[in-house]
């Protein structure tokens, strides 16, 4: 029998706190953004990739004929410099990119950008981007939603 209902009732409201807590702090990980993803190759290389609206530059995860996105991928070499002139391969089965050749060079800051559009089916889908290099392949893909609406 408990004897102390003062000292229960603070532990049970003391462990609400605590899962309260613990559940607000899971919501706001780092790994909740999904406009973004990345990786590392086994010789240290980061490649990134950010969907961001095309009017504002925010991110976002979803896109719409009336919103297009911007997909941007970041190469970092091991070394902290980047690559430039790295050609990357963008692929979407969702929507279209534009230039339609979905390629791209990265830049003096490792970036490499390409324009996702809607061509009007909605749904999920994913956008990759593929890069070669100094011999290494490097893969990173990213989910994204289309609407029938503005974003």
């Amino acid at each position: 029998m408990i004897r102390n209902c003062g000292q229960f009732r603070f532990c049970a409201w003391l462990l609400v706190l605590l899962g309260v807590a613990c559940l607000n702090a899971c919501g706001k990980s780092a790994g909740s953004d999904t406009s973004n993803a990345s990786a590392t190759s086994p010789n240290g290389t980061s490649f990134s990739i950010a969907l961001a609206r095309s009017s504002d530059g925010a991110a976002t995860t979803t896109i719409s004929s009336a919103s297009p996105g911007t997909v941007t991928v970041n190469i970092k070499l091991k070394d902290s410099s980047y690559p430039q002139n790295a050609l990357v391969t963008f692929d979407t089965d969702l929507g279209t990119l534009n230039p339609a050749a979905g390629t791209a060079l990265t830049n003096s800051s490792g970036d490499a950008t390409m324009q996702l559009l809607s061509d009007g089916t909605t749904g999920a889908g994913t956008v990759t981007a593929t890069a070669s290099v100094g011999g290494e392949a490097l893969s990173v893909s990213l989910n994204f939603s289309v609407t029938s609406s503005a974003v």
